[in-house]
């Protein structure tokens, strides 16, 4: 099963507000600020719950151009670096940099050339 804080925190990762995370998840922000503080009083089993519910259906990989399971991006993104397929290299790199990846580097604001001049 895929792992709620780990759905949450892509969530996070990607820019969302908790007020945002708590709408999409039908929860007050007061319980999304609980759990992401790790300090909510009661059982999480309910909230983890509902953050599956909204976000456990996966995610679009732009390497590959279809929908994978969150658990599915974790497997690509964690495995060693492949040195026997340029195919599964080009994959692998472009894990390491994807806005899915939360130990991605972050991407500067694009620009165009007129912009930076």
């Amino acid at each position: 099963m895929t792992s709620a804080r780990a759905l949450f925190e892509a969530q996070r990762t990607a820019g969302k507000s908790l007020q945002a995370i708590a709408l999409e998840c039908g929860l007050s922000k007061g319980a999304i600020v609980g759990y992401h503080n790790g300090k909510y009083a009661a059982d999480v089993k309910g909230i983890e719950k509902k953050i599956v519910a909204a976000y456990g259906t996966g995610v679009r990989c732009p390497h590959l151009a279809k929908q994978l399971t969150h658990d599915q991006c974790v497997s690509f993104r964690s495995k060693a670096m492949p040195t026997s397929s340029p195919l599964a290299l080009a994959h692998w790199s472009a894990c390491q940099r994807c806005a899915h990846n939360p130990k991605a580097p972050k991407q500067p604001a694009h620009t165009t050339q007129k912009e930076s001049q």
